[in-house]
């Protein structure tokens, strides 16, 4: 009984053994399978054949001492992440080859950069003149 309710304790993450009620061990993983899968390598270059990640079927990631996911060839390719994310499309942001593109991605300040009407008045153009030009 609890707060003048009738509960039945093993409905409640309780099980009854010879010694009375005892609480249930979980049974989910210990952590996510993508990270007791983590492995990472000590390759001195481009992380080729021999890889440690890559014979286990999995790309380089920070945890690798060299190359630290980002200078080898077995990295996370930009084109990979963005197919993961469902909020963000390339065509949408003109994007066609990532690795070329002046826009950075990773910079959730620029997110929510608004202009008002107000603060485009008055323009400094890129041009031969260095004179201050009003927009309509």
């Amino acid at each position: 009984m609890w707060l003048e309710y009738e509960k039945n304790a093993t409905e409640w993450g309780w099980m009854k053994t010879n010694r009375g009620l005892e609480p249930l061990v979980t049974t989910a993983d210990p952590a996510p399978e993508s990270l007791l899968k983590t492995i990472s390598c000590r390759c001195k270059k481009n992380c080729g054949k021999m890889c440690g990640c890559r014979k286990a079927g999995l790309k380089c990631s920070i945890l690798c001492q060299k190359c630290s996911g980002e200078t080898c060839e077995n990295t996370v390719k930009i084109r990979e992440l963005l197919d993961d994310d469902d909020d963000f499309d390339c065509r949408e942001h003109n994007i066609d080859n990532p690795a070329e593109s002046k826009h950075n991605i990773d910079t959730p300040e620029d997110e929510n950069l608004e202009i008002s009407e107000d603060e485009t008045e008055d323009v400094n153009l890129a041009g031969p003149s260095s004179k201050r030009k009003k927009t309509t």
